[in-house]
């Protein structure tokens, strides 16, 4: 798989399960023994589902800024965006 084809399927994971929290598209995308890694955690096949689900009663209008930008300058504008949204420093660490 190279990266466009890499890139077409992450933007159709997302427009088609993680935006509309759509469990039916889950198996289109995930086989059911996957395993993902979180920090810590490793997450299986039902917390994908769990989460979609948790994700349908709790989250109103989600919005996802997915952006092809240098680490750097997006940690920095994430400090940045943080410090204001909670009323802290906006000046990088």
């Amino acid at each position: 798989m190279d990266s466009r084809e890499t890139e077409a399927f992450a933007r159709s994971l997302m427009h088609e399960v993680w935006k509309p929290f759509k469990i039916e598209a889950v198996p289109r995308f995930y086989h059911h023994d996957v395993v993902g890694h979180h920090r810590t955690q490793t997450l299986t096949y039902e917390d994908i589902l769990n989460r979609l689900a948790w994700d349908q009663r709790h989250s109103a209008a989600p919005v996802f800024d997915i952006r092809d930008s240098k680490p750097k300058q997006r940690a920095s504008l994430l400090w940045r965006d943080l410090g204001r949204s909670y009323g802290g420093n906006e000046q990088d660490p």
